[in-house]
């Protein structure tokens, strides 16, 4: 099953919760038993201080076991492990004092977050060609639309 959708990830030790699209990739591996990988990517502007970005990209691995439920959806609570990567080159570099260098390098570092996750999925299939996805969990919320394989 791929599919695309609109998530909310928290990053690290900042509590902050931002917004970014996610690509998700499943397989069957065993009867009811799926491995998912996921990945989004975003740009955070005007942080870790005015003019600068930071692009935050989210890695999440997965585990499921499926259960039918009512009205053609699928019931998936999983397992898995995130992990959160920020990139700033101009974060740290400069004319500024290094006081306030030291200080972005530490903001962009605390967006870093590598974690055990666990949470659920809902499918609901529409059809033999396409369903929609719902992903509530300590990683992410998630809204997905995608395609069975």
């Amino acid at each position: 099953m791929v599919t695309v959708g609109y998530s909310f990830i928290e990053t690290g030790s900042t509590l902050k919760t931002y917004q970014q699209p996610i690509f998700q990739m499943s397989y069957q591996i065993l009867e009811n038993v799926w491995a998912e990988f996921n990945f989004g990517t975003s740009m955070i502007e005007d942080y870790p201080g005015p003019g600068l970005g930071t692009k935050l990209e989210s890695y999440i691995g997965k585990l499921k076991y499926s259960f039918a439920s009512p009205l053609d959806s699928v019931f998936q609570p999983y397992l898995g492990y995130q992990k959160i990567e920020p990139y700033s080159p101009a974060a740290g570099k400069g004319d500024a004092s290094q006081d306030l260098l030291d200080e972005e390098l530490f903001l962009v570092n605390s967006l870093k977050k590598g974690e055990i996750i666990f949470g659920v999925s809902l499918i609901k299939i529409f059809s033999s060609t396409w369903l929609t996805k719902l992903d509530l969990g300590t990683d992410v919320i998630a809204v997905n639309f995608g395609v069975p394989l």
